[in-house]
């Protein structure tokens, strides 16, 4: 009785084990969300908020707002891309909808410890090309420039230090 249980614990381990290695090659690559790049050390990064929108022919929008203490030109926000992005300006409008929408409502509990037509009531959010050399080598810039008071640039290496060091 002994030896049979030892054996059904030793197949539990194999069990786990091989679920475990099984896990290690059935999960898809994942990709980093980006770097905040700054001269000061610690961070000056008040908050970072995203809005990922996935539209209907398969691309995403990013909404990103960074509040960064600092000179703009000692910093830089590294975000990685499969290609090269549509970089615009936009207003702050959906940010305010968005904490809006998910700021936290308090509800008292009912005095009867039936629910009450206050819970039925709460408000519930809705869902809502080729580059050229850069100087230093090693960086390929795809594209750069100015939308609004920001400047942006669109960069790719294969080397992270040369991109550590065109930053």
């Amino acid at each position: 009785m002994a030896a049979r249980r030892c054996d059904m614990h030793k197949m539990k381990w194999w069990i786990v084990l091989a679920t475990l290695v099984a896990s290690l090659f059935l999960v898809p690559g994942a990709y980093a969300c980006g770097g905040f790049f700054c001269t000061n050390v610690p961070v000056d990064q008040a908050a970072e908020r995203i809005i990922f929108a996935v539209n209907d022919d398969g691309t995403i929008d990013a909404y990103v707002q960074i509040n960064y203490t600092g000179a703009p030109d000692a910093f830089a926000w590294v975000v990685p891309v499969p290609n090269p992005p549509k970089v615009d300006v936009a207003t702050m409008a959906m940010l305010r909808e968005l904490d809006r929408l998910t700021q936290p409502v308090y509800v008292a509990p009912p005095l009867s410890g039936a629910c009450s037509d206050a819970l039925r009531r709460m408000p519930v959010p809705m869902a809502a090309g080729a580059g050229t050399a850069a100087p230093g080598g090693g960086v390929t810039v795809f594209d750069q420039g100015s939308v609004g008071p920001f400047n942006y640039a669109v960069v790719g290496s294969d080397d992270p230090k040369a991109m550590v060091k065109w930053l």
